[in-house]
């Protein structure tokens, strides 16, 4: 038996040895018949988005949780999003910037009005943003390097990018502590 030959028989032994000691461990999969997500699939109603960002993150969620159907939980949440500059160019202006976005949730059950779980989440992307000096325009056939529409458009996709990457932090809080506070 060659050394490859062992390793893919001690590799075959290793993942059946962790298939029959993870239901021993108490490990249930969140998605699974009995898992946690199952149980709550429509039943956090989101609170109104406020503006664009909003409504993104409302919507990502809603995409993972389900449309809120008699909802026994609701969520509150509270978004903030500010701009870092990160790097510059030989002409001193910005050429690549930073969304941070913030999010402080708490998960209110609605008959009771107590607050079962509070967060404070942070993450964040980035987008390019080379202008060009607009005295100085490219020649014909010149590699053309941005402008005002293209870097907005650029922002745009990176708050995008944020509300989800927010949203699914969001829906990872909760199913990951899910067991403590729900009933």
């Amino acid at each position: 038996m060659s050394s490859s030959d062992a390793s893919k028989t001690w590799g075959r032994r290793s993942v059946l040895t962790a298939l029959v000691a993870l239901p021993a461990c108490g490990f249930t999969p969140v998605y699974g018949p009995a898992g946690v997500a199952r149980g709550l699939t429509g039943q956090i109603l989101v609170d109104e988005p406020e503006d664009e960002a909003g409504y993104l993150l409302v919507t990502r969620l809603e995409e993972r949780l389900g449309r809120p159907n008699d909802a026994q939980y609701r969520l509150a949440l509270d978004v903030s999003i500010s701009d870092r500059r990160l790097g510059r160019n030989t002409q001193s202006s910005t050429a690549r910037e930073q969304l941070v976005g913030r999010i402080r949730y708490r998960l209110i059950d609605r008959s009771t009005d107590q607050t079962l779980r509070r967060a404070d989440l942070t993450n964040f992307t980035s987008y390019s943003s080379p202008l060009i000096d607009p005295d100085n325009t490219p020649d014909p056939g010149e590699p053309y390097v941005g402008s005002y529409v293209s870097i907005r458009e650029a922002r745009r996709d990176a708050g995008e990018r944020l509300m989800t990457i927010l949203a699914d932090s969001i829906v990872a809080d909760l199913l990951a502590t899910a067991p403590d506070w729900q009933q």
